[in-house]
């Protein structure tokens, strides 16, 4: 036992075997040390047989670099498996959404899409029109409250 906290930010998408990476994590950490876990995970209104629901989160993963999707049910059992108690699951945005912050950030990239369809290649067009698809479906994965960040 050698840390008295940890945190992670949208890494472990990456890792194949969570069970034993919450293991090593409790293992390292002192007993009554906090761990703080924020990444990609599916909620309890996903449905895998509804075609939107699917096709959001196909779309969304390439955007937010997420490689692993699994229920937020599958985390929490994981981490309890290793011996964390869970104090808190629940989306930590202000409001429980996402999809506020992503819209009122879309300013920010019109100059970016002049740029794109009049100096740049037009590979850059394409990519930003293929990045505006993938953060919409990114918004309305969080309006319909089937994953999140």
């Amino acid at each position: 036992s050698h840390f008295d906290g940890a945190y992670e930010i949208q890494a472990f998408t990456y890792s194949q075997d969570k069970a034993a990476l919450f293991r090593e994590i409790y293992r390292v950490l002192k007993p009554g040390s906090k761990f703080s876990y924020l990444d990609w995970v599916l909620l309890d209104n996903y449905d895998p047989g509804n075609e939107e629901h699917v096709d959001h989160v196909k779309k969304t993963m390439p955007f937010i670099g997420a490689v692993d999707t699994v229920l937020y049910k599958e985390i929490e059992s994981a981490m309890k498996g290793a011996g964390f108690a869970v104090l808190s699951s629940e989306d930590a945005s202000i409001g429980g959404h996402q999809g506020p912050l992503i819209n009122s950030e879309r300013r920010h990239y019109a100059w970016l899409r002049f740029m794109a369809r009049y100096l740049l290649p037009a590979r850059f067009t394409r990519m930003l029109a293929r990045l505006r698809v993938y953060a919409e479906a990114f918004v309305a994965a969080d309006e319909l409250r089937i994953a999140t960040t």
